[in-house]
């Protein structure tokens, strides 16, 4: 770890000289001034590149907020078909109400037909005279 100048008001701050404790503005006025013919070179590009940032987050922008409009068109879906699956389910219900009425009636007429078969129920008819 480095040692910590006597004077110095912050241990991270950066100093031209550790030695001497020179302040950090010279080290940070230099570093600008070899920054510079860089920073100039690039603002051309920079100033070319913006217009079309912009334009990507507008785009971004849309595209969120068509997404949201797709999201709210699920959610409505999803309730749809909630409905739907419950009208089925009262439709299966209803469909097993009627076949069990349906066995009801079946099993009635086979009784009926039965006694057709046989009204006396296997005993002896009335003798007729």
């Amino acid at each position: 770890m480095a040692k910590r100048i006597v004077g110095l008001s912050h241990p991270n701050r950066p100093t031209a000289d550790h030695n001497t404790g020179l302040p950090a503005a010279n080290t940070i006025m230099s570093g600008m001034k070899m920054v510079m013919p860089d920073v100039k070179w690039l603002m051309p590009t920079v100033k070319r590149v913006v217009p079309s940032v912009k334009m990507g987050m507008a785009d971004v922008e849309r595209l969120v907020a068509s997404m949201e409009r797709g999201v709210a068109s699920v959610k409505v879906i999803v309730a749809d078909v909630e409905r739907l699956m419950a009208s089925v389910k009262a439709l299966v219900a209803d469909v097993e109400g009627l076949v069990a009425n349906v066995k009801t009636l079946m099993a009635s007429v086979e009784g009926l037909m039965a006694e057709q078969r046989d009204p006396f129920h296997g005993q002896l008819a009335p003798v007729q005279r």
